[in-house]
């Protein structure tokens, strides 16, 4: 359930290009950045607080990134909001700000199996994922930088179908990432939230 941050996924070669500067990394990953570094966000101390809001009641979570950590340029102040409402139906809102050009990708890294602690795995989950391609990686799961069309792979569940009907096959995709670990592509259809993904249990 951690907050991914600041940058989540991976960084190949522990480096990026910003501005025409090259900017290096702390890497934790073999020679790559992973989720933010040796010292993510997952891994400091969050200053909290409760609130309502109109989501319903939540509990606030800040943190100060300083310049220079983990390589990365700009003091950034993260905010993560986790709201539940009535229904039962959890909201997690993200917000950054920096003094300085730089990079972030927050996520959060929660798993969900949706039959309990004690249901076993999630492979006969139903999964439905709104997009049309998905990126393609090489080893150490670094993006190549192709963005492949689904159709007729094991990526494809624009269709509820369950996690583990084709996980077993032999796609050079699912062979890098030992199974499913890559970015859909997401289908974007005019602006706001929308609907991404949804998770069924058939059961």
């Amino acid at each position: 359930g951690a907050v991914v941050g600041r940058y989540g996924n991976r960084i190949g070669g522990g480096q990026f290009t910003l501005d025409g500067r090259v900017i290096s990394l702390s890497k934790n990953d073999g020679p790559h950045t992973l989720h933010g570094g040796v010292r993510g966000f997952d891994k400091v101390l969050w200053k909290g607080r409760a609130v309502t809001g109109p989501h319903g009641p939540g509990v606030e979570l800040i943190h100060v990134s300083p310049d220079g950590d983990q390589g990365f340029p700009g003091t950034l102040t993260a905010k993560v909001v986790y709201s539940l409402n009535e229904a039962g139906e959890l909201r997690i809102e993200y917000e950054a700000t920096t003094d300085q050009p730089t990079v972030v990708n927050l996520t959060n890294h929660a798993y969900f199996n949706l039959r309990g602690s004690q249901g076993g795995d999630v492979l006969g989950h139903l999964l439905f994922v709104d997009a049309d391609r998905f990126t393609v990686v090489g080893p150490g799961l670094i993006p190549t930088g192709e963005l492949r069309s689904v159709l007729g792979t094991p990526f494809d569940f624009r269709q509820p179908t369950s996690i583990g009907a084709r996980i077993a096959q032999t796609h050079p995709q699912l062979k890098h990432g030992q199974g499913y670990d890559h970015n859909w592509v997401l289908n974007r259809r005019g602006e706001g939230l929308q609907m991404a993904a949804i998770a069924m249990d058939p059961v």
